[in-house]
């Protein structure tokens, strides 16, 4: 008994005096390989998308576009050097953009007449933003990367444009309507 009891003594003495070493692995971890079928993330649809989501479940839309010509003061263009122009029109769909053609009523010329252009307006989603494309037979214009911004009554794109003196300023508004076909 007392050489069994010695021999745990001994043990227990060793075990405290000697330290253990542990093996450690020099072999990476590898994560493993998970495929969930989604290449890129997804990207939730912004304003654009659902309009074309809309429109493409039998939604109608309309457009109502608001622009403001300020004219240099030496030009005989327009009383008081500014020129409003205003109209709404239905929105269609061709492909992934958005079309709509307005009469729009120009303000007040030199004679003091009102005058209707035919005008086309065009909408173009690109990964910098929503181009507006603007043209009728006295005008045209071209802007790049507009935001479409989504409000409690439809969508509102604002774009300003300075060119020859003049100053232009659009206003669009996109909402719901009731389809008539």
């Amino acid at each position: 008994m007392k050489a069994a009891a010695h021999f745990f003594l001994f043990t227990i003495i060793c075990l405290i005096a000697i330290p253990a070493q542990a093996q450690i692995s020099n072999t990476p971890i590898r994560r493993p390989n998970i495929n969930t079928g989604v290449s890129s993330p997804v990207a939730l649809p912004d304003s654009y998308d659902e309009i074309i989501r809309d429109l493409n479940n039998g939604k109608c839309y309309s457009i109502a576009l608001n622009s403001l010509q300020l004219n240099p003061t030496s030009s005989a263009k327009t009383n008081h050097n500014a020129e409003l122009r205003y109209g709404i029109g239905a929105i269609k769909k061709d492909g992934n953009n958005l079309i709509a053609t307005i009469n729009i009523e120009a303000g007040v010329n030199e004679n003091g007449s009102r005058r209707v252009l035919r005008t086309t307006v065009k909408l173009r989603k690109s990964r910098s933003g929503i181009t507006l494309d603007i043209r009728n037979g006295q005008y045209y214009h071209l802007i790049h990367q507009l935001q479409l911004v989504k409000k409690k009554n439809g969508y509102y794109l604002s774009a300003e444009r300075d060119e020859a003196g003049e100053t232009v300023s659009f206003t669009l508004a996109i909402f719901k309507t009731t389809c008539l076909i």
